[in-house]
């Protein structure tokens, strides 16, 4: 192999694979941090949405009792 035979192809080798290497962990690390941000904003917006879902219940609870004082059947 060339490489192995000439310091200077050596080191320009290993120059490229490294920074192919960095390359690769900092792209692995934005995933990571897209990753948590996605997670972040699913797990926002899944406590807004049980919010507003125990609210329609209450909503809910309200309009079944007027419905059943008034004689109504659902």
């Amino acid at each position: 192999m060339v490489a192995k035979n000439n310091e200077y192809m050596s080191s320009t080798l290993k120059s490229m694979y490294l920074s192919n290497a960095d390359y690769n962990v900092i792209k692995v690390a934005r995933e990571r941090e897209e990753f948590l941000r996605y997670q972040e904003h699913i797990l926002k917006q899944n406590a807004e949405m049980s919010s507003e879902i125990s609210e329609l219940n209450k909503k809910l609870a309200e309009y079944q009792k007027i419905m059943d004082e008034n004689g109504i059947k659902y």
